[in-house]
């Protein structure tokens, strides 16, 4: 995983997903790498597979506030307004849940 972000980070974003699916092949999932794999889409402008990594990552951990906002942007993108806002506010809702324990 701290390959596939390196490459993210330095923009690389073949090689991190090329990262990313080798590590899904190998059986190593979590909510963390499919937040990753839905940013490289995002990034990438396939704001339809990003929205199916972030649900994925939801399926993993329904409490994470970034896969959350970033579904929410993801379908912002695809102009589908209700449910982007339901899923930003949930974010907002779980980020001050946090912030105030």
């Amino acid at each position: 995983m701290e390959e596939a972000v390196g490459l993210y980070e330095a923009r690389d974003l073949d090689g991190a997903l090329n990262v990313i699916n080798r590590l899904l092949q190998l059986g190593t999932d979590s909510a963390d790498i499919r937040l990753l794999r839905g940013n490289i889409f995002f990034n990438k402008s396939d704001y339809r597979g990003a929205e199916q990594e972030y649900r994925t990552g939801l399926k993993i951990n329904p409490d994470d506030d970034n896969l959350h906002y970033n579904l929410g942007l993801a379908l912002c993108e695809q102009g589908i307004g209700r449910g982007a806002h339901e899923h930003i506010k949930r974010a907002y809702e779980l980020l001050k849940s946090r912030e105030s324990k």
